[in-house]
C-alpha cells in the first residue's frame, strides 16, 4: 500500500509505504478464537466418546494456528516513510518505531529503477545520491510499484528542474 502525503506548494511531506493486510490485528485474533472454541468443541466430543487422542492434535492444531498468525502479522507489520523536506529526504525504515535511518540531500536526489531480469520478478527501487542508494518498497505488488515510481520520478524531476 502507498499512501502518499505531499504538499504541491513547496514539495515538502510523506509517503507511507506498506504490505497490504488483509486483516487487522484484532480480527486475527477473533479468527483464531474462533478456532480455538471449534477445536475444543470437536476435540471435547471426540473425548466424551472415547477418542481421547484428539485432543493434544486439536491442541497442538491451535497453538500452530496462534503463532503462524502472530509471525504473519509481525511480518507484514513493517512500513518505510519517505519525509520530503525542503533541503533533504529522510528515509525511515522499522516496525513500531524507526529501526534504520538515512538522510539524503534532496538536491542531489535520484530514483533509481532496475528492471527484473525475469518476467515474473518486478523492478527494484532505489533512492540515491553520491554514491549512495537505499533500496525502497521491498514488499509491494506491481500495481502498487508502478503508482510509487509515477509518483516520485515526478517529485524528483520537479526538485531537479
Amino acid at each position: 500500500m502507498v499512501e502518499i502525503e505531499i504538499d504541491q506548494e513547496n514539495q515538502t511531506g510523506y509517503i507511507l509505504l506498506q504490505p497490504n493486510m488483509s486483516a487487522s490485528w484484532r480480527t486475527n485474533l477473533m479468527v483464531v478464537g474462533f478456532m480455538t472454541f471449534m477445536c475444543t468443541f470437536v476435540a471435547t466430543y471426540m473425548w466424551i466418546i472415547g477418542a481421547v487422542l484428539v485432543m493434544p492434535f486439536a491442541g497442538a492444531e491451535v497453538i500452530l494456528l496462534a503463532v503462524a498468525t502472530g509471525f504473519f502479522f509481525h511480518k507484514n507489520s513493517y512500513r518505510e516513510v519517505i519525509h520530503f523536506y525542503e533541503d533533504q529526504v529522510v528515509i525511515e525504515k522499522g516496525r513500531r518505531y524507526p529501526e534504520r535511518h538515512w538522510e539524503i540531500q534532496r538536491t542531489w536526489i535520484r530514483l533509481f529503477v532496475k528492471n527484473a531480469e525475469h518476467i515474473r520478478y518486478l523492478p527494484t527501487l532505489s533512492l540515491g545520491s553520491m554514491g549512495r542508494s537505499v533500496e525502497i518498497g521491498q514488499f509491494l505488488n506491481k500495481e502498487d510499484k508502478e503508482y510509487l515510481i509515477e509518483q516520485l520520478s515526478g517529485l524528483v524531476m520537479k526538485q531537479n528542474v
